[in-house]
């Protein structure tokens, strides 16, 4: 592929932005709240059956609880494959880098899964997700699978 057959299909590709905001407050802790806001734009392109994605992610978080805040930046690259008309599974790796005295990146997330239309509402992903936690003293890794139900709402 040329430089030009790429900036072709970036200009073709379709693209999303927006803002997300929530809170959440916890029971058990008297008056305790996290709460996060963060802004994305991400880029897709599809080429044949596969469908490449690069998410940016500006996050900002505050927990009242203990006065930690933070500020992170968010870069998720993933890639998906049309197996199926009803079965994609992709594969996609996020870095999380962290503002604060250190500036340093904080996280590598790696997952692989699929995606698994029951039909025009209904899907299934069952993933497994490898975080790795770099701290100042020693790494934490950790694997999780999952499973999610996810319907859509038609308004």
């Amino acid at each position: 592929m040329s430089f030009s057959d790429f900036i072709f299909l970036i200009l073709k590709s379709d693209s999303n932005f927006g803002v997300n905001f929530y809170a959440l407050y916890l029971s058990n802790i008297s008056c305790a709240s996290i709460t996060d806001t963060s802004g994305f734009f991400t880029l897709n392109v599809k080429q044949g059956r596969f469908k490449f994605s690069n998410r940016n992610l500006i996050q900002a978080s505050v927990r009242s609880y203990n006065g930690e805040s933070s500020l992170r930046f968010r870069n998720k690259s993933k890639i998906r494959f049309k197996l199926t008309k009803k079965i994609k599974p992709y594969l996609s790796y996020e870095l999380f880098y962290r503002f604060d005295e250190l500036n340093r990146v904080s996280n590598n997330r790696m997952v692989l899964g699929s995606n698994f239309s029951i039909n025009k509402h209904w899907n299934v992903k069952l993933f497994y997700l490898l975080e790795k936690e770099i701290k100042s003293d020693h790494t934490e890794v950790e694997g999780v699978f999952g499973l999610k139900l996810l319907g859509k709402l038609k308004l």
